[in-house]
């Protein structure tokens, strides 16, 4: 696939002279990773928004480029298409009604979906570990500002990871005219930026991030609802202070739904101009101070480095979209071998084509007249077990990947492959989770500098005592005959079940307790 084009943000009035010398591009990295993103996101966004972007995942089951019919050409689902994909070359309008109706009957079985909101789901079955300062309490119940509680707040931020491998959080003061106050303090909020929008970043020769661009929107109250508006952030570390700037296209961008999950650019013919909008604004503390660095952190799926990860969802992704096509197929197939084709024979083409001058539709319960010596028949396409086979081995590599399908992996399996399995799919997310929590940390403690409370008190940690590391009824049962065998002790046998959460007691105070049970059930002897 050929390198996307670099997109120049081109900024007037950056903040500070020394960063004038600084060339805003969309980060060549992300423009690689851009496609793989784009497949995720449109497999977790379901069926309709992958059979809407048309040829660009299911391409046309002939090469005919017939003329664009009529009807499908006022079809909403055509503008649709058109709209989104109107930059982008793997889309191919010249398509008549044959390929609306292949695409249709085709089935996108969303088991990307599905596994991510179980990754999601596993990750927070134990709540996680949150201690804060008394200041910062009111974050538990509202991290944003909009009643997002800290850990739904948590649980989107690892939705990101979990998919793409990335994601940043910040934080910040809310924009209001009231000074902060014993009776009203004036409360810091936290965000996240989805990796679509994380455009730019630097380091300054001391290591320190001294440059951060994200893409964002701002709301204006419209009739019935609020409009979004494109907007881009500039957090910046300028002379060892931090300041903030907005910028803004000259001429104003709605935005649509999907910005909220991607990137704004590509769906742009020309990255406008930007300017800045109001003055640079230095970031604060309670009290006015300047603060002396930049309130981000980057978090990703090895470490929480500013580079980008592999996304995780990648390859479940593209193996998702592959059984589409086949899926695609398939069922072309089934509706082709179900509809018969009637051959016609007769000594008297003319007779034929006089009673019959429209021919004779498929089905048809007209008694045909052929004449002397005419015969009539149907031809259907025989069994054909190929495309079935084909799709039954893409789903055993896609349950490779970690992934159980709905209906698939129900044969037994052994201790050994159950436990194969759980470490193949555990050791990336358990990566992440354990990253997201040093994240958290780090974002809530810049939270507490904000309003001078003590950042030592801060600790966010996700529990993954139980949600990573589940045991088997056959892992219990190998355990089991290898104690008896004497291989294993009987806290050896206890420790995995005290990690899946098994057991509420430990291995001394369960030893114990049986212990005692026993002494129960032994007959009393009578002292004389």
């Amino acid at each position: 696939m050929a390198l996307p084009k670099q997109r120049i943000y081109p900024f007037h009035g950056l903040i500070g002279s020394d960063l004038e010398r600084l060339s805003y591009i969309m980060d060549l990295d992300l423009l690689r990773v851009l496609p793989e993103y784009n497949e995720i996101r449109d497999c977790l966004l379901g069926e309709h928004q992958v059979k809407s972007c048309g040829t660009l995942y299911l391409p046309p089951p002939t090469d005919d480029k017939a003329e664009l019919s009529s009807a499908y050409a006022n079809s909403p689902e055509y503008s649709r298409v058109q709209n989104f994909h109107r930059n982008t070359l793997d889309y191919n309008p010249g398509l008549n009604d044959d390929y609306f109706v292949y695409k249709q009957r085709s089935v996108f079985w969303n088991f990307t979906q599905r596994h991510h909101q179980s990754l999601v789901g596993q990750m927070f079955i134990n709540e996680p570990k949150i201690e804060l300062p008394p200041e910062l309490e009111p974050l538990i119940d509202d991290a944003d500002g909009d009643g997002t509680s800290l850990v739904q707040f948590a649980k989107s931020a690892f939705g990101y990871l979990a998919a793409y491998a990335r994601c940043g959080l910040y934080a910040d003061f809310p924009q209001t005219l009231r000074p902060s106050t014993v009776a009203r303090p004036k409360l810091p909020i936290l965000g996240q930026v989805n990796p679509f929008k994380l455009l730019a970043w630097q380091r300054n020769d001391n290591k320190q991030l001294s440059s951060v661009l994200v893409e964002e929107s701002f709301k204006e109250a419209g009739q019935f609802t609020s409009e979004e508006f494109l907007q881009y952030r500039h957090l910046a570390l300028v002379a060892g202070k931090y300041m903030q700037a907005i910028y803004r296209p000259k001429d104003v961008v709605r935005l649509g739904a999907l910005h909220q999950l991607t990137c704004v650019t590509p769906e742009l013919n020309v990255v406008p101009e930007l300017v800045r909008h109001g003055k640079p604004m230095p970031v604060t503390d309670f009290r006015g101070m300047p603060l002396g660095e930049i309130a981000f952190e980057f978090c990703g799926a090895e470490d929480n480095r500013e580079r980008i990860d592999p996304p995780i969802l990648g390859p479940l992704a593209s193996a998702n979209l592959s059984d589409y096509r086949t899926s695609a197929e398939l069922e072309h197939m089934l509706f082709l071998r179900g509809q018969p084709t009637v051959w016609v024979s007769t000594n008297d083409p003319t007779l034929f084509e006089q009673q019959y001058p429209d021919g004779v539709t498929l089905g048809s319960k007209t008694i045909l007249q052929l004449g002397e010596g005419g015969n009539a028949g149907v031809v259907q396409i025989g069994d054909s077990d190929a495309l079935s086979n084909n799709m039954d081995k893409k789903r055993e590599r896609i349950a490779d990947l970690g992934v159980i399908i709905h209906g698939e992996n129900s044969q037994p399996q052994t201790a050994t492959e159950v436990a194969t399995r759980a470490l193949l799919n555990n050791s990336a997310i358990a990566s992440a989770a354990n990253n997201l929590s040093a994240a958290m940390t780090a974002v809530l403690k810049h939270a507490a500098t904000f309003i001078g409370a003590n950042p030592d008190d801060v600790e966010f940690q996700i529990d993954l005592t139980k949600s990573i590391r589940d045991i088997s009824i056959e892992e219990r049962q190998q355990n089991m005959a290898e104690y008896a065998a004497g291989i294993l002790s009987r806290s050896e046998i206890r420790a995995p079940l005290e990690r899946a959460g098994k057991t509420m007691l430990s291995d001394a105070a369960a030893k114990a307790e049986i212990e005692n049970e026993g002494l129960g059930d032994l007959p009393v002897e009578e002292v004389a």
